[in-house]
């Protein structure tokens, strides 16, 4: 998916943001990676609802892809993964892997919106708010064996 507008915010679900939290723990120190669903709106806002683990991926130490080619699914606004390393920001093997509108980037210890950050297909950073359903504005981690 090519996105021509300019991408201006992100709004993530607590739930998506979480399940990729919980999941690049579990995996630690391997790269996790998953794709993201939602939405795309004309005035630049992308709203992500969803995270689910791709059916091919591959996770190792310093590298994780999926197989997004041929994938025919409406709702992918782009993918997320985690580097291990802390460094909240794409690698050249990121950007040629870029799929959707959005990349998603999550860094240990997992657990804040300070541990995420949202880029663009120009390498721009993307200001994001969490949609909380949880009052106390707190993270719940899930088993990511249950997303599936």
């Amino acid at each position: 998916m090519v996105v021509d507008k300019k991408i201006l915010s992100v709004t993530i679900d607590e739930e998506a943001l979480g399940f990729l939290f919980g999941y690049a723990r579990e995996v630690y120190p391997r790269e996790a990676i998953v794709a993201l669903r939602g939405r795309i709106h004309k005035h630049g806002e992308v709203e992500v609802t969803e995270t689910i683990l791709p059916f091919k991926r591959v996770e190792g130490h310093g590298f994780s892809t999926w197989a997004h080619m041929g994938v025919v699914d409406s709702r992918l606004v782009g993918s997320g993964h985690s580097h291990p390393s802390g460094v909240l920001y794409p690698s050249d093997e990121d950007m040629l892997n870029f799929a959707g509108a959005v990349m998603l980037i999550v860094g240990p210890p997992y657990s804040s919106e300070r541990d995420a950050a949202f880029y663009d297909r120009s390498r721009q950073r993307i200001p994001f708010n969490v949609r909380w359903r949880n009052p106390e504005r707190k993270f719940v981690f899930k088993d990511s064996e249950e997303q599936n």
